[in-house]
C-alpha cells in the first residue's frame, strides 16, 4: 500500500484481507495512526508536497535495528535507517502515470 503522511509517502506492507476502512477510519490521522511502520514499511519517498507519487524519489529502507530487541547493536542513519535509492539518478521518480493517450479525433 502507497499512503500519503502529508510530506512523505510510504510503502507499506499489509495483511491481504485488510479493507480500506480498516487501514484508513474515519478518524485516521497519520501522526497519531502511527502509518509508519518500522515492521512493515519498506519504501519512503523523499520528502514532498505534490499530491501524487509520480516523479518523487523513493528509498529501500534498510538496517533499522530495533534497539530494544538487540542493545548492543547501534546504527546512526537516522529515523528510517540507511535510505537506498530505488531510482539511479536522482529526481527521476519511481512511479509514473501509464495510460491512454489524449485522443485527437473530435467528440461527438
Amino acid at each position: 500500500l502507497i499512503s500519503y503522511t502529508g510530506s512523505r509517502f510510504y510503502g507499506t506492507i499489509i495483511e491481504s484481507n485488510a479493507t480500506l476502512d480498516d487501514l484508513f477510519p474515519l478518524d485516521y490521522h497519520a501522526f497519531w495512526s502511527q502509518s509508519f511502520d518500522v515492521d512493515r514499511t519498506f519504501i519512503i519517498s523523499d520528502t514532498t508536497s505534490k499530491p501524487m507519487p509520480v516523479g518523487v524519489d523513493f528509498f529501500e529502507m534498510r538496517r533499522r535495528i530495533d534497539n530494544r530487541l538487540t542493545p548492543n547493536i547501534h546504527f546512526s542513519y537516522g529515523p528510517f535507517g540507511a535510505l537506498i535509492p530505488l531510482m539511479n539518478y536522482q529526481d527521476t521518480g519511481f512511479f509514473h502515470c501509464v495510460g491512454e493517450s489524449p485522443s485527437t479525433s473530435p467528440s461527438t
